[in-house]
């Protein structure tokens, strides 16, 4: 999730400024139609650009240096050639499959074909994705 990629990003800049327990924050969203009403799914995603850490049983806003554009480029790129995923793409649906919420797991990638981990998570063609969400099989 392009997310996960920014939120790694946020938590080892804020490893190198010393902060040790940074949570990052943001908010996102699929909006599945473009301006002339034509289907274009995309995401829209907020992030803020610094994190929080614990302070007691408080959370504590922690500023972090601005993002330069040579910065933006590298997440751009990493978010958008994620071909191979691995084991740090996995980490946070693992995660969620612990909790016991959801029956199903799914990781769209840039992937030309898909396959299912050994703990059941679905790795899917984003085409095959959008496919089969239109068609109802993926909700």
């Amino acid at each position: 999730m392009p997310d996960a990629e920014i939120h790694r990003y946020y938590i080892a800049k804020a490893h190198a400024a010393g902060i040790r327990d940074a949570t990052p924050g943001s908010i996102a969203f699929t909006q599945r139609w473009g301006s002339a009403l034509n289907l274009n799914p995309h995401l829209h995603i907020i992030c803020i650009d610094s994190v929080y850490s614990r302070y007691g049983d408080f959370a504590k806003f922690r500023n972090l240096d601005r993002l330069t554009d040579d910065e933006v480029a590298s997440l751009v790129e990493s978010i958008a050639t994620t071909s191979n995923p691995t084991a740090k793409h996995l980490k946070g649906l693992r995660a969620l499959a612990e909790e016991r919420i959801f029956k199903r797991f799914l990781l769209v990638c840039d992937v030309e074909t898909e396959r299912r981990t050994e703990d059941g998570i679905e790795i899917l063609p984003w085409e095959t994705f959008l496919k089969r969400l239109w068609a109802g099989d993926c909700v």
